[in-house]
């Protein structure tokens, strides 16, 4: 498997973690409590090929997804 590959499963990993972590059991319950489209400016279909290591995400997407993790996430 290529170093591409691993860093993009990686960063699904991560995200599945931190999502789970915030309480969201599975990706569209994540997905729809944050606006959905409106807000991450993806389908559905697109966030879950990001969260599934199959595709990588915009730069916009990420942005998106760092701010609401972190916020989120609170202090410390």
């Amino acid at each position: 498997m290529d170093e591409r590959k691993i860093a993009l499963l990686h960063f699904a990993a991560l995200l599945r973690k931190y999502r789970e972590g915030l309480g969201h059991r599975n990706a569209h319950s994540f997905f729809t409590a944050q606006g959905g489209r409106g807000f991450f400016g993806c389908t559905y279909r697109a966030y879950l090929y990001v969260e599934k290591g199959l595709s990588v995400p915009s730069p916009a997407l990420v942005e998106k997804l760092v701010a609401t993790l972190w916020i989120a996430a609170g202090p410390g």
